[in-house]
This record gives C-alpha cells, structure tokens and sequence, in this order.
C-alpha cells in the first residue's frame, strides 16, 4: 500500500542491510527547455548555482519543486553556442507538468518546454535494442562489421558492414541512411 511504501522511501536503514552501498532508484521526470541562453552556466561546475538560480527565478519552492539535474544536450565533441536545448529533471511529475504549462523563466525570458523523448538504448554485444550488454543473452554481433563476435575481437582492418542497411560503415554511424528505428519512451 502507499503509506508502507512511503514510510520505507523516507526511512532507509533497510538499505544497508542489502551491502554495496545499495541506494534507493527514485523516480525521475525529464522535460527540455529550448533555446535556452547559457550565459552564466558554461560548465558542470556551475551546475548547482545555475538549479538555484531557475528555482529562485521561477519560484519553484513555493509550489514544493525541485529540480534534481540539469544537462545540456549536445554532442560532448561540440562546444555550447549563446543557447541550447537544456534537460532538466524534477522529482516530481507534478512538477514537470507545470513547467510544461508555464514555461520556465531564464534570464527574465519565458522559454518554452517539452516532454524529454528518451531514445532507447542500444545493446553494444549483440546490437539489438531494448537491453544494455551486461543483460544480452543474444549471439554477439560486431558493431563495426557486423560478424559474430564482439567489437573488442573485430581483427584489425576488417571491412566496416552496417547491421541496419548493410552499408560500408559501422553500425550506430552518424551517416546512415537507413538507422534502426529508435522508439520512444518515458
């Protein structure tokens, strides 16, 4: 029931009885903010300043809010421009909902806010989807040129097959005419 399941999520100490450091998974709700203006938030440094400050501005702690990261989504090789699309993650669907309805103030500018889409992982052993590697009970297929074995035992100078539209480059390439379609989810 939820009075049970609340009690054991505020009290923990039944974790430590579980060892390696098990920590309790909490719920989390991802909405992005669209061209956000990065000016004052350049580096993940800056990260706990920059939550303070979008919680002060949009008065998130008046309404019981909080924000529990923020990441910017971009290629890690690419440098952040004047703005970009900001991730952000609440601890509460209600407050996601909110920021969806009302837009999120930054800088005294109302951005605009959407649903995070959550791209489904790829399986690195086997190339499939719907399960990471350390759970793959599939046959093992190279992601650079396609064979039956792992990417770590492709030989050296094998020729690159793609899995999703047999082309000469490997599979997961930007360039791909064809990729697997990823499905959303929440």
């Amino acid at each position: 029931d939820e009075l049970q399941a609340e009690t054991a999520r505020s009290n923990t100490e039944w974790l430590d009885g579980l060892g390696n450091n098990t920590k309790l998974a909490r719920p989390r709700f991802a909405v992005v903010a669209h061209r956000t203006p990065t000016e004052g938030f350049l580096t993940p440094e800056d990260e706990n300043a920059f939550i303070g400050s979008l919680m002060e501005e949009n008065k998130m702690e008046l309404y019981g809010f909080r924000i529990n990261r923020i990441a910017w989504l971009k290629p890690r090789d690419k440098p952040i421009g004047k703005h970009g699309s900001l991730a952000i993650w609440f601890d509460t669907r209600e407050a996601a909902e909110w920021t969806m309805d009302n837009g999120l103030l930054v800088g005294q500018r109302c951005i605009g806010v959407t649903p995070y889409q959550f791209k489904e992982r790829r399986c690195y052993r086997c190339q499939g989807f719907g399960h990471l590697a350390w759970a793959c009970r599939e046959k093992a297929r190279c992601g650079h040129c396609a064979g039956e074995h792992e990417l770590r035992h492709c030989p050296p100078g094998a020729r690159a097959r793609c899995l999703d539209c047999t082309g000469e480059h490997p599979t997961n390439d930007r360039s791909c005419p064809n990729p697997a379609k990823l499905t959303n989810s929440q």
